[in-house]
């Protein structure tokens, strides 16, 4: 029996729509510009249900319009209704050049004059400068003379937290794909083969299942700090050979409806360093101690401290998150502790800053969150963790097989 994706329906459209107006009026603004662009956040996407990548001149009353990034883009939304899709928007105009694209929008809506929230313009979670391209701002403000522009991106954030049922049920999909592409990644992880038919076989089930994945990163080997696209897939050469003594760590994020959800897979080859288990021990304290913590009415930087214990007390190290919000990326854990960070200092002129970003959020049922911890000692690493859910009383984690390292 074939399974459907979850759709996210016109009621979740007004559902949206009517929160971020609602924000809109409490923060005195006409209009919002949604940068979608290049960023991590696919804000354009909370307003459209369409592909990330565009700009949404959303006002605080009358149809919003969609500045779409190629103009292939425009000549398809246009043709959508005749193929019976409902579509959120449908006010579309060619956005290629995005400064003079936005300033035209801006005039043709009569909001020239108007108080704007700008999203982007400000720097948010890992894009911490903003992701608006300085000659596009710069024209934008030189054309608008009379517009009053306030960043709004921090709250334009926060109206998208707490999920709705419809989400909650787009996220619970996503997770259950990368469960299966789990599943699949051990089932074939064997001795003797190569690193890209594991690779294959995991991108295969996730997109044959009807979804997308923002991200896949893999990587193996008797020393395994780095997890990021693998090396054969950007540079080409030969993929390595999986052998007795490897730990594959891997990250993906299946994604439906734009609801991210992410998955840790560690997978032991064979009999291997004393040291990977100690690592594999310690990231699966932390990963108990986290979803212990979380539950509504605590603070994030609660969750991220007592998750952060087991590996201070081990001397641990990290260079990712514990934990961090998901859709979007609202609050992070500090994304390393180092065993000295005297280099890193020096090479970054003393701005490196141990700190949880957004550790006041109060953390409310409907929220989601992923739960990564990692624990490195000298050059080995073993990440585990997923997706977990606020509940009313506690939290859910929806991912099971990535919690801890697994063995073939």
């Amino acid at each position: 029996m074939t399974v459907f994706l979850p759709e996210l329906s016109l009621k979740e459209r007004d559902r949206r729509w009517k929160a971020i107006r609602d924000c809109m009026k409490a923060n005195g603004l006409d209009c919002l510009v949604v940068f979608g662009l290049k960023s991590l956040e696919e804000f354009d996407s909370y307003l459209t249900n369409l592909r990330h990548g565009g700009v949404v001149i959303f006002p605080l009353e009358g149809d919003p319009v969609y500045l779409v990034r190629v103009l292939r883009d425009f000549y398809a939304y246009a043709q959508r209704p005749k193929l019976g899709l409902k579509d959120w928007i449908h006010k579309y105009r060619p956005g290629t050049t995005w400064s003079t694209s936005v300033t035209l929008a801006i005039k043709e809506e009569g909001l020239e004059e108007s108080t704007i929230g700008v999203v982007g313009y400000d720097g948010f979670a890992f894009d911490l400068e903003g992701w608006v391209p300085y000659k596009t701002w710069s024209y934008i403000q030189e054309n608008l003379p009379r517009a009053k522009f306030r960043p709004f991106t921090k709250e334009f954030a926060e109206v998208m937290l707490v999920k709705s049922p419809e989400e909650l049920r787009c996220v619970e999909r996503a997770a259950e794909i990368g469960e299966h592409a789990c599943e699949v990644m051990l089932r074939e992880t064997k001795l003797g083969i190569r690193e890209s038919h594991v690779y294959a076989k995991v991108m295969e089930s996730i997109f044959g299942q009807g979804a997308t994945t923002k991200f896949f990163l893999m990587s193996s080997g008797e020393a395994a700090l780095l997890l990021d696209v693998p090396d054969w897939n950007i540079r080409g050469g030969p993929p390595p050979i999986i052998k007795s003594g490897m730990v594959i760590n891997s990250e993906m994020a299946p994604t439906v409806s734009s609801l991210e959800t992410e998955q840790q897979q560690s997978i032991a080859v064979g009999s291997v360093d004393r040291t990977f288990v100690k690592c594999a021990e310690i990231s699966y304290e932390s990963l108990q101690l986290g979803l212990k913590a979380m539950r509504p009415g605590v603070r994030f930087s609660e969750v991220a401290n007592a998750m952060n214990e087991p590996l201070e007390r081990e001397n641990a190290w990290y260079m990712t998150p514990l934990i961090h919000g998901l859709n979007p990326m609202f609050a992070r854990s500090p994304s390393w502790r180092a065993p000295s960070d005297e280099k890193l200092q020096l090479l970054t002129g003393g701005r490196l800053k141990y700190q949880t970003v957004s550790g006041d959020v109060v953390i409310k049922a409907g929220m989601t969150f992923e739960v990564q911890p990692s624990a490195c000692i000298g050059d080995k690493r073993v990440s585990v963790g997923g997706t977990a859910i606020v509940t009313d009383s506690g939290c859910r984690l929806i991912n099971k097989l990535g919690s801890e390292l697994r063995y073939v």
